[in-house]
C-alpha cells in the first residue's frame, strides 16, 4: 500500500512538472534585458534614481525599484503580460524614494500588455492606458 502511494505521489509530481513546463512559453526575445523606468504613472522619474526591469527569456522578472531590489514571475502570451507575485526586500527609503518606488510597484502591478515602440517599451494597464514606459539599458 504504501509503495502504491508512493508511486502516485511520483507519478503526480512528474506530471505537474510538465504541465508547469508545457505552460510557461519562453518571453519573446525584444522583451528580454534591462530596462530603466523613463516615466511612472505619467509623473515622471526621479533623474538620480534609477528604477529597473530585467527579463529574462525563461519568464524571471527582477531589478530595483529604485530602493528595493524585486523579483518574480512573468507570464507573456501574445502582447499580454502579467507579474506574478514580487518578492521585495525591505530597506529604509527617503520619502521621494519612497514614492517613485510605490508607483513603480503598482506600475508592473496594473499592467496587462505591453507595446515596443521606437525602441521603449510601454507596459499598459487593463484600459491600454500606459502606466509605465521604459528605455533599453546596455
Amino acid at each position: 500500500m504504501l509503495l502504491r502511494l508512493c508511486a502516485w505521489a511520483l507519478a503526480l509530481m512528474l506530471f505537474g512538472v510538465g504541465l508547469t513546463s508545457n505552460l510557461q512559453a519562453e518571453v519573446p526575445a525584444g522583451l528580454q534585458g534591462r530596462w530603466l523606468a523613463e516615466d511612472l504613472q505619467q509623473r515622471g522619474v526621479i533623474d538620480n534614481l534609477q528604477s529597473t526591469l530585467e527579463i529574462n527569456a525563461e519568464g524571471q522578472a527582477s531589478g530595483s525599484a529604485g530602493c528595493n531590489r524585486f523579483t518574480g514571475a512573468l507570464e507573456v502570451t501574445g502582447g499580454a503580460l502579467d507579474f506574478g507575485p514580487l518578492a521585495v526586500t525591505r530597506m529604509a527609503c527617503l520619502p521621494s524614494v519612497n514614492d517613485q518606488e510605490a508607483r513603480f510597484l503598482e506600475a508592473l502591478d496594473a499592467a496587462r500588455s505591453y507595446r515596443l515602440e521606437q525602441g521603449l517599451l510601454y507596459l499598459d494597464d487593463e484600459a491600454g492606458t500606459a502606466v509605465a514606459r521604459f528605455s533599453r539599458m546596455e
